[in-house]
This record gives C-alpha cells, structure tokens and sequence, in this order.
C-alpha cells in the first residue's frame, strides 16, 4: 500500500483539538501556534504538581492521575512508548485515535485538558490557593469560560519533511511499516491497525491544506465512541 510519494502523504493525516483553536488554526496554520505555550500550562501544571498537601495515594481520581501528570511534568517517553511529550503538534493516519483524543481531552490538548483537570481539583482542596495561582496565569481563567466542542482536523498532502516519527525518529521509520500493509485493506481496519503510528509535525502546514469537522458524541464509551462528523468551515 503506497502512502507517500514525491515528498508528501497521499493519505490524509488527522488532528482531534477543540473548536476553541479552530480561528487561530484557520488564520495561522496548523502547528503554527502552541496554546500550551500562550496559556503556560507546562509552569501552571509543575508548580501545582509540587505544591505540599495533595493525597495522592488516598484519593482514587488522584491516584489515578498521579503517574500521568509526573510524566507530563517530566516530557518524557515511556518504556511502553507512550509519548508526553509536548510543545509539537501530532498527527496520526487513524482517524479513530484523533477523534478519541479530541473526545478524551476537553481542551483539545493533554497538557492542557490535565492541568485544568488538576486545577479543578486545586478548587475543590483549597479554593484561597486556587485563587492565588490562577492569579499568575490569568489567561486560564479565561480559558475555563470558554465552550469546548471537540474538532477534527483532516490534513491533506502532508510534506514528508513537516514529519518526523511520534518519538523523534525519521518519518520514513513509520511510512515504511504503513506501506507494508496489504493492498486494498477496508478503511475502518485500516483506521483500526493504525492507530498507533503517529507522527510529530515540525513544520506548520498551512490552511489551505486542512479541512474541520466538528465531532458529536453520541455515547460516553471513550474506547470505541459513537460519534457523527460535520464538515464545518
């Protein structure tokens, strides 16, 4: 199965965010601008992760947190492969893992989405220090005002040279095993085999290049989502 030829993708690579970025990704490009950057959601989620006094191991949603948000804080790779790292945008040829994204993180972004997810749980613990660190990062509060509706975006012609593997590695590291998949593959298997052969953008593509698609959830199963998508412009 021939993926890329001549220096690009010629399958479309897919992008789950919210709708809160689609003006910025329309006006700019996508990967052109990191909200984690504008909103400091890396700082915000650190300096909450180290604040004295949360029972990690006491609370069942913290506990379960705990390993993740370490491991956002750190920008490390698992052994397993799991990337948290961040800054990047990532793009995936399975529309099945990009729309599960959009659905899972309610802010369009892992880092993001954890850090208000912890920050919401800063509230409920100690609402006078919630307000003292949102205070430094004003545009969150901004931010949580805000309506989420999970966006998917379709990128087409994708650059080979604008990618590199979701680890860092050279692109042609995930082409080749795509390429190796059998001709004619149904597309629902193919967006199913692939979920996990994901690629770092690390060059903006441009507007022109993207469509949207806003994403209705019609079930809660975050595994194997029930959803409808409308092409928006």
């Amino acid at each position: 199965m021939l993926v890329a030829d001549n220096g690009q993708m010629l399958i479309s690579l897919y992008h789950g965010t919210s709708k809160i970025f689609l003006d910025s990704i329309q006006e700019s490009g996508l990967g052109a601008k990191d909200p984690n950057s504008m909103f400091k959601s890396h700082e915000l989620l650190t300096e909450m992760f180290n604040l004295e006094g949360w029972n990690w191991s006491g609370d069942p949603e913290l506990s379960t947190m705990e390993l993740i948000i370490r491991s956002i804080v750190d920008q490390s790779v698992s052994g397993g492969g799991f990337n948290f790292r961040h800054g990047n945008t990532y793009l995936t040829p399975s529309k099945l893992t990009a729309v599960r994204y959009a659905l899972i993180n309610r802010l369009g972004s892992e880092l993001l989405s954890t850090t208000i997810s912890l920050f919401d749980r800063l509230k409920v613990r100690d609402e006078g220090k919630a307000r003292e660190v949102a205070s430094r990062y004003p545009l969150i509060s901004e931010l949580l005002s805000l309506e989420h509706q999970p966006l998917l975006v379709e990128a087409l012609q994708v650059p080979i040279r604008s990618l590199r593997s979701e680890q860092g590695d050279a692109p042609e590291v995930v082409i080749d095993q795509i390429n190796n998949s059998p001709n004619g593959m149904d597309s629902k298997l193919f967006h199913v085999v692939f979920q996990q052969h994901n690629f770092e953008l690390i060059y903006p593509l441009p507007a022109e290049n993207l469509r949207y698609y806003e994403i209705e959830w019609h079930n809660s199963d975050t595994i194997s989502p029930k959803c409808s998508l409308r092409l928006t412009e």
